[in-house]
C-alpha cells in the first residue's frame, strides 16, 4: 500500500505537487527534475537556489517524518454588528498522540494602540486528552470555552478545539447571544481589554521519544484588521 502510494503521488499533476511529491523527488528514488520550483519544500527562498539533496539517509528518513506526522491548526473571529465584540473559534488536529507528545498553544493579542500581548495559554503532553497546564487573561475574556480534545485511542490521534469572546468595555455585543454574558456589569467592565485581533501559535512535537528533531510550529490569525 506504501508503495502504491508513493507511485500515484509521483504521477499528478507536475503544476501541483505534494509535499510527499517533493520529498520523494529529493531522495533516493527521485531524479531532482523539481528541485529549482519555488513550490518544493526545500526550494531556499532566501537565496533562491535550488533544492539540494538529502545529504543521508538520516536526513532523508526525518523529512518523511515531518511530512507524514504533520499537524494541522486554525482559529476563525467573527465580530458583531456594531463592532464591539469578537468571538474566536480554534480546532487543532494530531496526526500522532502518544506518551512522548506534547501540544503548546499561545494565544497573542492586539489590545486598542498596545504592542502583541499573550492572552491565553494551555499545554497537552503524556498522551494525556485533558491540559496539564491552561491560563486565560480574566481582563480580555467573556465566556469562553475551555479546549477539548477528541483522542482516538485506537488511531492515536487527537483534535482540539474550543473558543472564546473579547469585546469592549461598557459595549453591547449585539447578535452574538451569550457569549458575553458579561458585558455591562458595573464593578468589572472599567477593568476589561478589548483585543481586536487574534494570533494562535501552535508548537506540535509528534513524539519526542522517538523522533526527538521534529518540531512543527503553526501561526494563524483569527482576524486581521486593516492597518
Amino acid at each position: 500500500m506504501f508503495s502504491a502510494s508513493l507511485v500515484n503521488a509521483y504521477s499528478t499533476d507536475d503544476d501541483n505537487l505534494l509535499p510527499l511529491e517533493y520529498w520523494l523527488d529529493n531522495g533516493t528514488f527521485g531524479n531532482g527534475a523539481h528541485r529549482s520550483k519555488e513550490g518544493n519544500l526545500y526550494y531556499d527562498k532566501r537565496t533562491k537556489s535550488a533544492a539540494k539533496p538529502f545529504s543521508s539517509l538520516i536526513e532523508e528518513l526525518t523529512e518523511f517524518q515531518r511530512i507524514v506526522f504533520a499537524a494541522t491548526g486554525r482559529i476563525s473571529g467573527v465580530r458583531d454588528r456594531n463592532n464591539n465584540g469578537m468571538i474566536s473559534f480554534y480546532e487543532i488536529r494530531l496526526p500522532r498522540w502518544v506518551d512522548g507528545s506534547t501540544l503548546e498553544v499561545t494565544f497573542e493579542g492586539t489590545p486598542d494602540g498596545a504592542t502583541m500581548t499573550r492572552i491565553a495559554f494551555f499545554r497537552y503532553q503524556a498522551g494525556k486528552a485533558t491540559p496539564q497546564t491552561l491560563h486565560y487573561e480574566p481582563r480580555v475574556f467573556g465566556t469562553s470555552e475551555d479546549p477539548k480534545a477528541e483522542l482516538d485511542a485506537k488511531l492515536r490521534t487527537m483534535r482540539v478545539k474550543g473558543h472564546f469572546a473579547t469585546a469592549q468595555p461598557g459595549g453591547i455585543a449585539e447578535g452574538l447571544g451569550d457569549f458575553f454574558e458579561w458585558v455591562g456589569l458595573a464593578d468589572e467592565k472599567d477593568r476589561r481589554t478589548f483585543i481586536k485581533d487574534v494570533r494562535m501559535t501552535v508548537i506540535y512535537r509528534p513524539d519526542q521519544e522517538s523522533m526527538p528533531g521534529i518540531v512543527q510550529t503553526i501561526n494563524d490569525w483569527s482576524i486581521r484588521s486593516a492597518s
